[in-house]
């Protein structure tokens, strides 16, 4: 999903406040830097540095929650959505917050920030029928959505070190996961994630000239990735620079035969 777009979107409407009762108290917070955000049937989703928005462009409303709504974190990293349609909000300590519009509850799940982790940090939300993956600062979480029990952690893909950081993860015929080393590609068929075997990986600036990888997807049947040095893609066989060459893009966004890419606070 295109992440840095949101910052545009929102940038106006998040200094507006709202009058409160006297006596009720209220967290004003700056939710102008916006780290991630989800575009659902009624509006946009939006996990910021102050918080959680969300913005419905029909009717222009709004809602801002923050520790006074109920949050656990105001830091937020990441959002998803689950097939449920309750709004996941993952945390720079790595607490996961669960929201759910339909009775404005909010469940808290602790495991990861519990855990005995250096590094906690929630990157990505992505859902698939009723598991929720979760990419952090040490591997990728699987939870299902129905129990919010987590079902498995993939610490290890491939060749790749043990508990790298995951930045992304796209769900598509073969799940593609973004890691500080490079991509890991699902091999076909392998249903055992856990097991490093089932990962084929292209590392970086190896396989894939470049430093850091952003996002990936699949794009006219090839694999495509946003790199700090340009677009490449993946013919079945070897990487080559596919569009915007010494550019750093930061996120790409697939929709059919339309691909959608972030550079310089941009959309190309």
């Amino acid at each position: 999903m295109i992440k840095s777009i949101s910052a545009l979107i929102f940038l106006t409407i998040t200094t507006a406040s709202i009058a409160q009762p006297f006596g009720t108290w209220k967290n004003y917070t700056n939710m102008k830097v916006i780290n991630d955000f989800i575009n659902t049937d009624n509006g946009l989703w939006a996990a910021s540095e102050g918080g959680l928005f969300y913005f419905n462009p029909a009717d222009s409303s709004y809602l801002k929650m923050t520790k006074s709504e109920g949050l656990s974190s105001q830091f937020l990293t990441a959002v998803g959505i689950d097939n449920r349609g309750r709004i996941w909000m993952g945390s720079l300590e790595g607490i996961i917050d669960v929201y759910n519009p339909a009775d404005n509850s909010i469940k808290t799940l602790l495991d990861i920030f519990n855990s005995n982790k250096n590094r906690k940090q929630i990157n990505d939300i992505e859902t698939r029928n009723d598991t929720v993956f979760v990419s952090t600062d040490f591997g990728l979480s699987l939870i299902n959505s129905n129990t919010d029990s987590f079902v498995e952690t993939i610490v290890k893909f491939g060749n790749f070190p043990t508990e790298s950081r995951v930045f992304n993860t796209t769900l598509s015929n073969r799940i593609l996961v973004s890691v500080e080393a490079g991509l890991a590609v699902q091999k076909e068929g392998i249903q055992n994630l856990s097991a490093p075997e089932s990962w084929q990986t292209y590392d970086t600036p190896g396989d894939i000239p470049a430093n850091r990888i952003y996002n990936a997807g699949y794009f006219l049947n090839n694999i495509v990735v946003a790199t700090d040095d340009g677009i490449f893609a993946y013919d079945g066989n070897s990487w080559s620079t596919f569009l915007y060459s010494d550019y750093d893009i930061k996120d790409i966004y697939i929709s059919r035969d339309t691909l959608f890419s972030i550079i310089n606070n941009s959309i190309h």
